[in-house]
């Protein structure tokens, strides 16, 4: 007699894990060995990257397409930040393409959204500081180079390389994949205008938590903006105490902060439970503000964020899909 066996789905993807690792960490020893944090921000970059690579597969093309809007993205962000209404428009805009242009093509839609997600940071994060941020331009090939040697190693292995263009080949998807993008294109536009526009005028700071949270709850199917919503609030509920917790426990300093950011960047895309994930990243930056002596107060300010962008994105989600019901009745 046979007997059907199994292993279960592991619940970290390895592979991306050490590759996600491999992209980040030549900035991350720069950080390390100069102690400026700017080499922090280019390993938030290589992340992204790594992500799209581990996603879609290896085109050096495609690393190089995805860096340049990237670093073009960063400064119309940067740019529109001090005026109120062009800053708006111009992220309601992103989120909403990022979405709609699934519509052609998922692997676009992926793409795009790892573009627009740390552009968007980003941007917010350079347009805030005093200081000019041409060091972090100075600094940028840091963030390219592993990942684009990376995905040329792994093409190479494969004898799979990609062009630029297969990104953006056209896909048909079916009419419920296609229904959702849309959807999804338009009820992020409006969560993302309302959200924004509420930070600019309650000059909530910093503005990128709201922003996202609006977006990513705006799936365009009201049962996975809901799960959504409902993973995240669980993720930051149960990872900001933690972070508490420890933040009072561990030493701070720049290694700390260093383990951090190198944990924030494997678990976007490596661990596959997502209020897990999440509830890690509060955990990881609450430690991570700690190990600054910027106390551990943004904790809290990360959860009254999620929830307050969720409940925007959520509320947006369900006027849009009232609509269809009312229309019948």
């Amino acid at each position: 007699m046979r007997f059907a066996f199994s292993l279960p789905d592991p619940m970290i993807q390895w592979e991306r894990l050490w590759l996600t690792v491999l992209g980040m960490l030549p900035a991350v020893l720069l950080f390390l060995a100069t102690g400026e944090a700017v080499w922090l921000k280019e390993a938030f970059i290589a992340v992204y990257l790594m992500i799209v690579v581990n996603r879609l597969g290896p085109s050096v093309a495609r690393v190089l397409g995805q860096a340049t809007l990237i670093a073009v993205s960063i400064e119309l962000f940067i740019l529109a930040e001090p005026h109120a209404t062009v800053f708006v428009l111009l992220c309601a805009g992103y989120a909403s393409v990022s979405s709609g242009i699934g519509m052609r093509s998922a692997n676009a839609a992926t793409f795009t959204t790892y573009l627009f997600l740390p552009a968007f940071y980003l941007g917010c994060e350079l347009a805030s500081r005093a200081a000019p941020h041409a060091a972090f331009w100075h600094g940028y090939l840091a963030a390219v180079i592993p990942p684009a040697l990376i995905a040329w190693r792994l093409a190479k292995r494969h004898g799979a390389a990609q062009t630029w263009r297969s990104c953006f080949a056209r896909q048909t998807p079916d009419t419920r994949a296609y229904r959702q993008y849309r959807d999804a294109a338009i009820i992020r536009f409006i969560a993302v205008l309302v959200a924004a526009s509420w930070v600019k005028i309650s000059h909530i700071e910093p503005e990128k938590w709201v922003i996202w949270s609006s977006a990513s709850v705006s799936t365009g199917e009201l049962a996975t903006s809901l799960r959504k919503h409902r993973d995240r609030l669980i993720g930051v509920l149960a990872g900001v105490p933690v972070g508490i917790v420890l933040a009072h426990v561990l030493p701070a300093g720049p290694v700390l902060y260093s383990v951090c950011l190198l944990l924030i960047g494997v678990s976007i895309d490596t661990i596959k439970h997502y209020p897990l994930a999440f509830g890690l990243r509060g955990t990881l930056c609450v430690l991570a503000s700690s190990s600054l002596q910027e106390g551990v107060g943004i904790g809290m300010m990360r959860v009254e964020d999620v929830i307050l962008g969720g409940l925007i994105g959520l509320a947006v989600s369900l006027i849009w899909h009232s609509r269809p019901a009312r229309a019948t009745q």
